[in-house]
């Protein structure tokens, strides 16, 4: 019998990946990029290419409740995770980069922004057509925030970047 535990973080980070992705792709590109634009997950270790969207999952910590009972009746936790979305675009002056960066900035804030919740999938049984076994809620507090990133060491380089604040309930 293999393992699965379909309340993991596998699953969460997975089905939130998933979900950023099919989202992306199912809106518009905005007028600026005509060529549409890379979702790395994972970002230092997959290369970047311009303009893109780097997703790197930085972790989260758990709330355990009274008795440890969540949901009512289950024993569990409920997982609170950060993620860093940043918007990468290259160019000198004079060239269009910062109305891409601006404009994916948007992009990614209206779909986190516009989401109350998402599905949290069992890709523990299928990759191709998982089924859904709960929710991942945005939050608790604004569902992203704008941060200054570090500065990079080429001047051509340019990033935007939010955390996401996300959390579902890990169960038993």
């Amino acid at each position: 019998m293999t393992f699965s535990w379909g309340r993991g973080l596998y699953n969460a980070r997975g089905s939130f990946n998933r979900w950023l992705q099919q989202n992306i792709s199912a809106n518009n590109w905005p007028a600026s990029i005509t060529a549409g634009f890379n979702v790395n997950f994972e970002y230092p270790d997959v290369p970047l290419s311009f303009p893109s969207v780097a997703v790197t999952h930085l972790g989260g910590e758990a709330v355990r409740s009274e008795g440890h009972v969540v949901g009512g009746y289950l024993t569990g936790l409920y997982q609170h995770q950060l993620t860093d979305v940043s918007i990468w675009a290259s160019g000198s002056p004079g060239q269009p980069w910062i109305r891409q960066l601006l404009e994916i900035r948007d992009m990614m804030g209206f779909l986190l922004v516009s989401a109350k919740s998402i599905p949290l999938l069992n890709l523990y049984t299928s990759t191709a057509a998982p089924s859904s076994i709960g929710i991942i809620r945005f939050g608790p507090g604004p569902p992203l925030e704008d941060v200054a990133a570090p500065l990079e060491p080429s001047p051509n380089i340019h990033r935007q970047r939010m955390l996401v604040r996300w959390f579902y309930l890990e169960h038993i």
